[in-house]
């Protein structure tokens, strides 16, 4: 199963750029990067660097109207050391950026599925998407809150908080959390908020690592197998002997 190594965030109550570095990176782990902020215009864009390693927007939308913006990026089977992040907006505006490093995820093309959410006036807000495999799901909303404080559902049920930021007073208010080990199927996420007239969402599906997952082997009666043993889990790595009968 998929876990959270480590995670930092760096905000920015005005401004053209958001920072944020995370150290002691383990290489081959998945990186991500979610990022909510006003935009103050339709249509802003956002990008990210970084300078040890390239990224993969799973969804980074043009904002649809003025407010908010949201985006999520990853890196697969990432660099070690240390990644210093910069997002840049084509306008000057607040933004929040979490950088999160996941343990046991597929090293190539983890990425299983991804939505965005429009935005939208009424609460609550979904974001949603049907997973393929057994998964780490992340999701995250940002709310034009104003200078309200928003309430914004944290977590979700069944999730966890990666971050959340409920007063509006300089930053948008935003909430990410993520699930890990989640079955192949329908995933829907959504926030209630209390404040603010538009919010954006979205949903990102990773696929977890296979390799070293526990085999279960259920021995039957019969000519080549070993009758009456109990079912055993024994790691994929391990060598097994079974004796058969003549």
């Amino acid at each position: 199963m998929s876990a959270l190594v480590q995670k930092a965030t760096g905000t920015n109550a005005s401004g053209t750029t958001v920072t944020v570095s995370l150290t002691g990176v383990t290489a081959g782990n998945l990186l991500t990067a979610i990022f909510g902020g006003a935009n103050g215009t339709t249509g802003a864009t956002q990008s990210l660097a970084d300078t040890n390693g390239s990224w993969t927007p799973a969804q980074n939308p043009t904002a649809p109207t003025t407010g908010e913006m949201v985006g999520l990026y990853y890196q697969p089977n990432c660099s070690s050391g240390t990644h210093n992040l910069t997002l840049t907006m084509n306008h000057t505006g607040s933004g929040e950026l979490t950088i999160c490093e996941w343990s046991g995820i597929a090293t190539s093309s983890p990425l299983d599925v991804s939505s965005h959410t429009t935005d939208t006036p009424s609460s609550p807000i979904t974001a949603s998407g049907t997973t393929t495999t057994t998964d780490l799901c992340i999701g995250v909303m940002c709310n034009n809150s104003g200078s309200a404080s928003t309430g914004i559902t944290d977590p979700p049920t069944g999730y966890t908080t990666i971050y959340v930021q409920q007063s509006g007073a300089t930053l948008d208010a935003m909430e990410a959390c993520y699930k890990t080990g989640v079955a192949a199927g329908a995933q829907t996420i959504s926030w209630s908020y209390s404040a603010g007239t538009n919010a954006d969402a979205i949903f990102a599906a990773f696929k977890e690592s296979t390799s070293g997952a526990n085999t279960t082997i259920t021995p039957t009666a019969g000519s080549d197998t070993l009758a009456g043993v109990a079912p055993s889990v024994v790691a994929a790595s391990s060598t097994v002997l079974i004796p058969v009968t003549a």
